[in-house]
């Protein structure tokens, strides 16, 4: 930042920025990265909310905005949750349920930081401990794309619940670990299979059932 400038500019290592976020709720946390790919974290219900790539954000009064382009958004929602099949809804907060998500047993524990400034969000769902980092892959020069990368901690065995690796329109399945929402490319590396559900929004969902001790799900986004 500077006197003639709101513009937060990253250069070799991550920037962060917190506060109202453009389309990223009032708790969302802005990360850029050196190779011009930004994430925007919302800590309220644990999820990715916004990618976009180019200028980090520009800064002002307890906000940031998003100052680059190629931007995708992803609708408000939780990322785990135990339906009971696949014809119920995913939970959303309502006007009046003030305890959403703590009431599905999400809690926020913050976050650290790598050597580069990377960092890696760490939350609860009920009794799973949950550690959320992402990293940029450059195979070649200006063809950088996210890898994430979650690892569970759970303490005992856990029954069938579902991971919203993306949500939007327009998703297609092109295999049964790799989805397109438009621009987007989405590639679960795990070896875990997701699952499309056709609706408003459509939802790419990965069924999880974790062994007790740490377990990873691992997934990249390009666009």
């Amino acid at each position: 930042l500077s006197r003639q400038s709101d513009q937060l500019r990253v250069f070799d290592e991550a920037e962060i920025v917190r506060g109202r976020g453009t389309s990223a709720g009032f708790r969302a946390i802005g990360v850029g990265y050196p190779e011009r790919l930004n994430l925007a974290f919302d800590s309220e219900e644990m999820a990715l909310r916004l990618l976009w790539k180019g200028n980090f954000a520009n800064v002002d009064h307890g906000r940031f905005r998003v100052s680059g382009s190629d931007q995708i958004t992803f609708p408000k929602g939780i990322p785990f949750h135990r339906l009971e099949s696949l014809d119920k809804h995913w939970p959303y907060k309502s006007k009046t349920n003030y305890m959403f998500p703590h009431d599905h047993g999400y809690q926020f524990r913050g976050y650290r930081l790598d050597k580069l400034r990377r960092p890696t969000f760490q939350y609860q769902y009920g009794d799973i401990k949950v550690e959320d980092f992402f990293e940029t892959i450059e195979e070649e020069k200006g063809n950088a794309k996210f890898k994430r990368t979650l690892t569970f901690d759970a303490p005992s065995a856990q029954k069938l619940f579902y991971f919203r690796a993306a949500a939007g329109e327009n998703i297609t399945a092109q295999s049964d670990s790799s989805y397109t929402m438009g621009k987007l490319k989405i590639h679960i590396t795990s070896g875990q299979k997701g699952i499309v559900r056709k609706g408003n929004p459509a939802e790419v969902l990965v069924p999880l059932e974790l062994p007790k001790g740490k377990s990873t799900v691992t997934v990249e986004y390009q666009w």
